[in-house]
């Protein structure tokens, strides 16, 4: 879903796995898992370094398919284990990408039947168009991510 506020659009996507709060917040925090499973099906994860403290710098290496090598960072702006974290999300890199502006990204853990509901927040974004990309990528990257959870 897709809400605009303050000439801003918001998408909210929510998702259930399989898993304990604890395996989807590592899933987000640990580098080792990361490069499993984030971007977009035709992208590829190289690396990722993350400080896991409010201020404390996210990365995350990709190699694309159509836009070649960029880099998805930003500083953490909350994080309460295993039930939320929130990032800057921008793009550095790639000379196309970095003209996209920095966004918000909330994740939010919440325990239930079998397993952890996820709501993925991504604020700030300027335009349709980059919210349908994002969605696509975000769309991609937990179907990736359910795979690695089982």
């Amino acid at each position: 879903m897709t809400t605009a506020t303050d000439n801003m659009l918001k998408l909210e996507m929510k998702r259930t796995f399989a898993a304990s709060r604890e395996r989807v917040f590592a899933a987000w925090t640990d580098p080792a898992l990361i490069t499993q499973w984030f971007g977009c099906h035709d992208s590829k994860c190289s690396g990722a370094n993350i400080e896991l403290k409010v201020g404390g710098s996210y990365s995350v290496n990709i190699s694309h398919e159509k836009m070649g090598q960029c880099k998805m960072a930003g500083t953490i702006t909350e994080i309460d284990p295993p039930a939320k974290l929130a990032f800057i999300f921008a793009w550095t890199g790639n000379e196309e990408m970095e003209q996209m502006p920095e966004t918000l990204v909330t994740i939010d853990l919440v325990e239930v039947a079998g397993g952890t509901e996820l709501t993925l927040t991504h604020a700030n974004v300027p335009v349709q168009e980059m919210a349908d990309s994002f969605k696509g990528g975000w769309t991609a990257s937990l179907d990736k991510l359910a795979s690695i959870l089982g």
